[in-house]
């Protein structure tokens, strides 16, 4: 996925989701640490009301490194994409 700084972080778009990268500053761990967000393309842009957005990696308070974000979400893409191929 191609990936622009967008906001506080960095945002790539797949063929059926926006995903949306930022640093977050998780109290629990004392540290900033990345949280992947992604929201279903039925949006005309990330962000747009109505359409929810998701957030990945809150359970485990977010990941160590932007590159490690990065790969969980694009291995998030090319499962969603997978999944929706079967189904036509």
């Amino acid at each position: 996925m191609d990936w622009k700084p967008y906001k506080n972080g960095h945002l790539a778009k797949s063929e059926y989701a926006y995903y949306h990268i930022s640093r977050q500053f998780y109290q629990e761990v004392g540290s900033n640490r990345w949280l992947i967000e992604y929201q279903n393309i039925g949006a005309d842009h990330f962000g747009q009301e109505g359409i929810p957005i998701t957030a990945i990696g809150e359970e485990t308070h977010g990941y160590d490194s932007l590159e490690a974000a990065k790969a969980e979400a694009e291995k998030i893409a090319r499962e969603d994409e997978s999944c929706l191929e079967e189904k036509t």
